[in-house]
């Protein structure tokens, strides 16, 4: 990307309309997001070790801190891959953003066409264009950082360390040298905040975020005439669906190794989720594809019958955000199913007694990533269908015109998310349990509920997602928009 390049993306940006500044306010918010996010897990990762040289049983602790999540060196890389995976819905979300108000954004790519720019050009530009405002909402997110650091560390307590007289036992509380310490922190709100690692996170999100519009907008070509063309895809294979049962039967007898054997074939193991979850990621596509032929022909609605021959006709729209949902689901049911297990384990082992407070401490924190990666996987779908909804007004308020009733538009909308995705999602809960097997030995029992309980959340927020455009469309089929070409 070239000087020229980011100077006429920045011109594209000052005359921005109502619309567009709406879709760069949205970039902005998951620039700052993901900015946050890989602060934290910057924190997490620079935080330095404080144990009693004399203990060489405990290499690389941090004693300072109250929680083992902090403490102990293995939970901090844990926490370090947890918050760069929250990058993943965000990109998502940020993709979907740079498609919104593709309309108005075709005219100003024929209006560069005509100006002799190429479609490469256009299309860096287009990446600049989110490169710059998502480096503004980077500089915002390390804003929102600070805020909320200042806020942790006004409720850390004071590290209180007392000299341990000689011979005195330390009572269980951990030693720092010849002293006890009595009062440790809460958060890592004393790793001092490097401005340098705050340079390098504006620079890196602001490179995925034009990253991610370069490739969400691979594509697309737009003629200097305005005439804009897709690539074609081709239709997603139903052989692919095979990748669920045959890693699911594969892995069975490397289960039973892992439960038997002292060397378990971790790697092998690791292959047959990696296929598994490849298969799991393309089967929107493939279930939309399917499903939706099925819907169009044997349908005995027309709500279903109108949203199978969408399927039908587009079996990767909304791919990658259904995707994003998939992998959330997958994730969350394995984590809920995992807490389960482990908290009824651990309560049948020690009946009466409350369990480690690190188990909880674990797995609400896990939970709350989890509800921030799916809120960004459902703004990416909620996203999506405004974007469709937009390109589409002409043609919805034609079947209104023509006496479609809007509420089946409405039911169509939600048939259309549900067809595919609900299954994916069921399938995802069904996969979790392949990794909670190996877990589940001895005093851990299999979970019921907590894989169910992910699955309905996340069903409840897809449809959620696709009901909020409702009002949306109510707008988008009034007859003012048959005038609109």
């Amino acid at each position: 990307m070239t000087r020229a390049d980011l100077a006429v993306a920045r011109l594209l940006l000052g005359g921005a309309d109502r619309r567009e500044r709406w879709r760069l306010a949205l970039t902005a918010l998951g620039a700052a997001l993901g900015t946050a996010f890989v602060l934290c897990a910057i924190t997490v990762a620079r935080i330095e070790a404080d144990w009693n040289p004399q203990d060489a049983s405990m290499p690389g602790w941090a004693r300072q801190y109250s929680s083992e999540l902090l403490s102990d060196p293995g939970s901090r890389r844990g926490l370090v891959v947890a918050f760069l995976l929250l990058l993943v819905p965000v990109l998502t979300f940020v993709g979907q953003c740079s498609r919104l108000g593709a309309a108005r954004r075709e005219q100003r790519f024929a209006a560069l066409r005509l100006t002799g720019a190429s479609p490469a050009q256009v299309h860096r530009i287009a990446a600049g264009e989110t490169a710059l405002v998502g480096g503004a909402g980077a500089v915002v997110g390390v804003g929102l950082f600070l805020a909320v650091r200042a806020v942790l560390d006004a409720a850390n307590p004071e590290p209180l360390y007392v000299e341990l007289p000689p011979g005195m036992p330390d009572g269980g509380r951990p030693v720092v040298g010849s002293k006890v310490v009595i009062e440790r922190l809460l958060y890592p709100t004393d790793v001092p905040f490097s401005w340098g690692w705050a340079v390098a996170a504006v620079l890196a999100v602001a490179l995925l975020g034009g990253l991610t519009t370069r490739l969400a907008l691979r594509r697309v070509s737009t003629s200097p005439l305005g005439t804009a063309r897709r690539a074609p895809r081709r239709a997603p294979s139903p052989w692919i669906l095979l990748l669920l049962p045959v890693s699911a039967v594969a892995a069975v007898p490397l289960l039973a190794l892992t439960r038997d054997s002292a060397k378990p074939p971790f790697a092998a193991l690791l292959l047959c989720l990696v296929c598994f979850v490849a298969g799991l990621l393309v089967s929107t596509a493939v279930l939309s594809r399917v499903l939706g032929r099925l819907a169009a022909r044997r349908g005995n609605s027309a709500a279903l019958v109108l949203a199978g021959r969408r399927l039908e006709a587009d079996p990767w729209a909304g791919a990658r955000a259904h995707a994003t949902l998939v992998l959330c689901a997958l994730v969350g049911a394995g984590t809920l199913g995992l807490r389960e297990s482990v908290l009824a384990g651990l309560a049948a082992v020690t009946p009466g007694r409350e369990p480690d407070p690190y188990y909880g401490a674990s797995f609400g924190l896990a939970a709350l990533g989890l509800a921030v990666a799916l809120a960004a996987a459902a703004g990416g779908l909620l996203v999506g269908w405004v974007e469709s909804v937009t390109e589409q007004r002409r043609t919805l308020a034609a079947q209104v015109a023509a006496g479609v009733p809007t509420s089946v538009l409405r039911r169509a909308l939600l048939w259309q998310t549900a067809l595919p995705l609900v299954p994916a999602l069921v399938l995802a809960g069904a996969g979790s349990y392949g990794y909670l097997v190996p877990v589940a030995t001895g005093m851990y029992p299999l979970p019921l509920f907590g894989p169910a309980i992910a699955v309905a959340v996340a069903v409840a927020a897809c449809l959620a997602a696709t009901a909020a455009v409702f009002p949306l469309l109510r707008r988008s089929v009034r007859p003012a928009e048959l005038r609109f070409e």
